[in-house]
Formats: structure tokens, sequence, C-alpha cells
């Protein structure tokens, strides 16, 4: 996917198909997060992909896991992930 082309809606759809995930509301929360539509470009820095994988988090293991992993730790997988 291009960079262009990259929206939340794109991404969620991607890694978290219908047929097992809630995805409209996985999307609508991850846009929450992100404060952008479901639709618009994003650029996935590093801030941005932070708060994605926060988002994630908090649909895959509740709210009360969105701190369970420290900042250092998060930022640490997006340098091995962007690789």
């Amino acid at each position: 996917m291009s960079e262009s082309e990259r929206t939340v809606q794109s991404t969620i759809n991607c890694y978290a198909p219908s047929n097992k995930n809630n995805t409209q509301g996985y999307i609508q929360r991850a846009c929450t997060k992100l404060g952008v539509q479901s639709d618009e470009p994003i650029k996935l820095t590093d801030a941005v992909f932070y708060r994605l994988v926060k988002a994630i988090y908090g649909v895959e293991n509740g709210n009360d896991y969105t701190n369970y992993y420290p900042r250092e730790a998060i930022e640490q997988s997006i340098g091995l992930a962007k690789r």
C-alpha cells in the first residue's frame, strides 16, 4: 500500500477483517485516537504509528490495558517494524 493510499480504513480492513472483528468499531476507535476521518490519507510517522498501536491495544485488550506496555517498548517495536 502506497503512502498516498494509506487510510485508517484501509489499514484496519487489511489487518482486522470483518469476518473476525467488528471492523467498523475498530476503525472508529482508531480514527478517534488519531483525530482523522476513516478515508483521510495518513502518513505513518512514528507519532501516528504510536497512537494507532495504542488504539489497537484498546480494541484487542480493553481500555484497562492501553498503558500496559511502556512507551519506550512501543517505540522500540515501531523502530523494528520499520526496518
